[in-house]
C-alpha cells in the first residue's frame, strides 16, 4: 500500500507517555517500608561487620534518622507527595548508606556517601517539593552528617554536593528553558504535576505564553432542544488544557439543549494550552447559539473504498462529512488540511469529522495529503460531497436523542450519546462515545446498517480523560481483553442507546451557525517541546550519572 504512513509505538507522544511512566511508577507503601527497614538493618550490620561496633551505632542512628526525617519533610508538601511516594523518597535517599557500609571492607572512610545522599535529597526535594519544608531537607541532612562525624572530609563532601546540584540545575535550565520556557527544576515539577496530580497548572501557564494564535472553528447544528457541536480542536495529549474538552462541551451545553459532540479532523498541534483558553472557547460557542439561523438539512450519502468509509450530509451552506478508517484496523488523526483542500474543490465550507473508531496497541496508520492513501480518501470525500450538494434539503426534520453512562473503564464522563435525524423517509443516527478510540473487534459489530431502521455513524470523541500514566492505551472494548461475549454485550448496549434515540422523535426546525475565533494553540513546535519535557527521565539518567562523578573523588579524600 504505497503512501501509507505507519506509526509504531516509538512515535514521540507514545514514547513520552512511557518515559514518564518509567520515571514516576512506584510500588506500594508496604514495599517501601520493607525496603527502608532492609536499608536500616543492612547498613547497620555491614558497618558492624566491616567497621566495628562504634561506627555501627552511628550507622544505626543515621539509617534511622535519614529516612524518618526525609519522610516527615516531604510527606504532604505537595498534593502529589502522598505517604507512598514520600516513603519511597525516604528509601532512595537512605539507600547509599548500605553502599557506604560495604565500602568499609576496602578501606573507604565512613560516611563518604554523604555526597550522594545530600545530592539526591537536593535533587528530589528541589524538583518535586512545593514549600520550604521539603527544600530544607538537604541542609538538615548535611548538619546531621556533620553532627555525627564532624570533620573537614564530611564538610567538603556536602559542600561539593551543593556545588554539583547547582551545576546540574544550570545545565537543566539551559535545556528546559529552550524547550518549554520553564527553568530546570520548575520543568521537572511541571512534569510531576501532570503525571502525579493529573493537572497541568504550571505547564499551562508556560504553554499559553509560548502558544501562537490560530483560528478555531466550530459548527452549531441546532435541532429544537437538541444540538450537535463539531469542533476542530484536539483533546490531549496529557492531562491539562483541552484533554477533557468533549466532556466540558456537553457539560456546559446540556443546560441549554441535549448536546452531541463531534471532533473534526486535526491532531495534537491543535491542542488548547490551558483550561482558561477552553473556557474562552465555550463562552464564544454559548454566545453564538443565538446567531444560529433557520435553514435545512439534506439526505445522508455513504461511500466506501478499500480503506475508508465516508458519509456526507448537507447542512445549510456547508457539508458535514464523517470519515472512518476502521477498514485499516488502526487509523489515527486525519490532518486538518483535508478540510481546506476539499473546501476549495467543492466551493463550499466543509467539516470533516474524524470518527476515530479503530485502534490497535502497537501501531497505527495515518493518511496524509499527497500520499496514495490520502488521495484515495480525498477522492471518496469529493464523490460523496458532490452528491450531498445536489440533495434535496429539509427545513423541518424529526429528531430523537438518548444518552447513558455505562461506567465502562475506557469511558470518559461524557458517556454515550445518540442523536437520530429523520428526513425524506430515511433516518441517520450519530453515535458519539466519550472515549479514546475503540478496538477493531468491537467496531466490527457497529457497521453502517447494524441497527434496523437507521444508518449508524459511530464515532468517539478522542478524549484523553480516560488515559493515564499507567494506561496509555485504553480504547473502548479494551476492558474485554478480546472476549467476544463481552464485546457483543458492549455493542448491544450501544445499539440499545441508538434505538432509544429513535423511540421518541419529534419535529423541529433546523438552525445552523459556523463560528470561529482566534485562540492560542499549542502548535507543532510546542508539541515537540512538550514531548521533550515528558522525556526528561532518559536525559536525567545521563545527567545524574555525570553529577555523581565527584563521589568517586571523595572516596580518596
Amino acid at each position: 500500500m504505497s503512501g501509507v504512513i505507519e506509526v509504531s509505538n516509538n512515535s514521540a507522544i507514545d514514547v513520552a507517555k512511557r518515559r514518564s511512566k518509567d520515571l514516576f511508577s512506584l510500588p506500594g507503601r508496604k514495599e517501601a517500608i520493607i525496603f527502608t527497614i532492609a536499608v536500616i538493618l543492612l547498613s547497620t550490620f555491614l558497618a558492624y561487620l566491616f567497621k566495628g561496633p562504634l561506627l555501627s551505632h552511628k550507622y544505626l542512628i543515621l539509617s534511622t534518622i535519614v529516612p524518618l526525617l526525609s519522610f516527615v519533610m516531604t510527606n504532604g508538601d505537595a498534593d502529589y507527595l502522598d505517604s507512598r511516594r514520600s516513603l519511597w523518597i525516604s528509601a532512595f535517599i537512605s539507600l547509599p548508606l548500605v553502599i557506604d557500609s560495604i565500602l568499609g571492607s576496602i578501606g573507604i572512610a565512613a560516611f563518604s556517601m554523604s555526597y550522594t545522599i545530600v545530592f539526591l535529597a537536593s535533587l528530589i526535594t528541589w524538583s518535586l517539593g512545593a514549600t520550604i519544608r521539603s527544600k530544607a531537607l538537604p541542609f538538615l541532612l548535611s548538619a546531621l552528617f556533620l553532627l555525627i562525624e564532624p570533620s573537614m572530609r564530611i564538610l567538603l563532601s556536602v559542600l561539593t554536593s551543593f556545588i554539583s546540584i547547582y551545576l546540574f540545575k544550570r545545565v537543566l535550565d539551559a535545556i528546559t528553558e529552550h524547550a518549554i520556557g520553564l527553568r530546570g527544576f520548575e520543568a521537572v515539577r511541571a512534569l510531576a504535576e501532570i503525571v502525579l496530580a493529573g493537572r497541568g497548572r504550571i505547564i499551562e501557564e508556560a504553554l499559553e505564553r509560548r502558544s501562537e494564535e490560530g483560528k478555531v472553528s466550530f459548527d452549531l447544528i441546532v435541532l429544537g432542544d437538541r444540538s450537535i457541536i463539531a469542533l476542530d480542536v484536539h483533546p490531549g495529549p496529557f492531562k491539562f488544557g483541552s484533554y477533557d474538552l468533549p466532556f466540558k462541551v456537553v457539560e456546559r451545553f446540556d443546560k441549554r439543549s441535549d448536546t452531541l459532540f463531534l471532533r473534526r479532523s486535526c491532531s495534537h498541534e491543535r491542542n488548547l494550552p490551558s483550561g482558561g483558553v477552553v473556557e474562552r472557547l465555550l463562552d464564544q460557542i454559548s454566545l453564538d447559539f443565538e446567531r444560529a439561523k433557520e435553514c435545512c438539512i439534506g439526505k445522508l450519502f455513504y461511500e466506501r473504498s478499500e480503506h475508508f468509509e465516508v458519509t456526507a450530509q448537507r447542512v445549510c451552506d456547508t457539508i458535514l462529512f464523517t470519515v472512518s478508517g476502521h477498514l485499516l484496523r488502526s487509523f489515527e488523526d486525519i490532518p486538518r488540511e483535508f478540510e481546506d483542500i476539499l473546501s476549495r474543490i467543492l466551493g463550499e465550507d466543509v467539516s470533516i469529522v474524524d470518527r476515530h473508531d479503530s485502534l490497535l496497541d502497537d501501531w497505527y496508520i495515518r493518511a496524509l495529503p499527497g500520499t496514495e492513501l490520502g488521495d484515495e480518501l480525498l477522492d471518496l470525500l469529493i464523490k460523496a460531497g458532490r452528491k450531498a450538494l445536489s440533495s434535496d434539503c429539509y427545513s423541518e426534520v424529526s429528531v430523537g436523542f438518548s444518552k447513558s453512562n455505562p461506567r465502562w473503564r475506557s469511558l470518559g464522563r461524557g458517556g454515550v450519546r445518540a442523536l437520530s435525524i429523520s428526513l425524506g423517509g430515511e433516518t441517520v443516527t450519530y453515535l458519539s462515545i466519550d472515549c479514546n478510540n475503540m478496538v477493531p473487534e468491537l467496531r466490527s459489530f457497529l457497521d453502517f446498517n447494524s441497527v434496523e431502521g437507521t444508518k449508524l455513524i459511530v464515532s468517539t470523541t478522542d478524549t484523553h480523560e480516560a488515559l493515564a500514566v499507567r494506561v496509555t492505551y485504553n480504547p473502548l472494548g479494551s476492558e474485554c481483553e478480546g472476549r467476544i461475549d463481552c464485546l457483543m454485550e458492549i455493542a448491544d448496549q450501544l445499539k440499545r442507546i441508538v434505538r432509544e434515540s429513535m423511540a421518541e422523535m419529534r419535529k423541529v426546525k433546523v438552525k445552523y451557525y459556523r463560528g470561529c475565533l482566534k485562540l492560542p494553540l499549542i502548535g507543532e513546535e510546542n508539541t515537540i517541546s512538550l514531548v521533550s519535557l515528558m522525556g526528561l527521565s532518559s536525559m536525567a539518567k545521563g545527567l545524574l550519572a555525570l553529577s555523581l562523578i565527584p563521589q568517586i573523588l571523595i572516596f580518596f579524600i
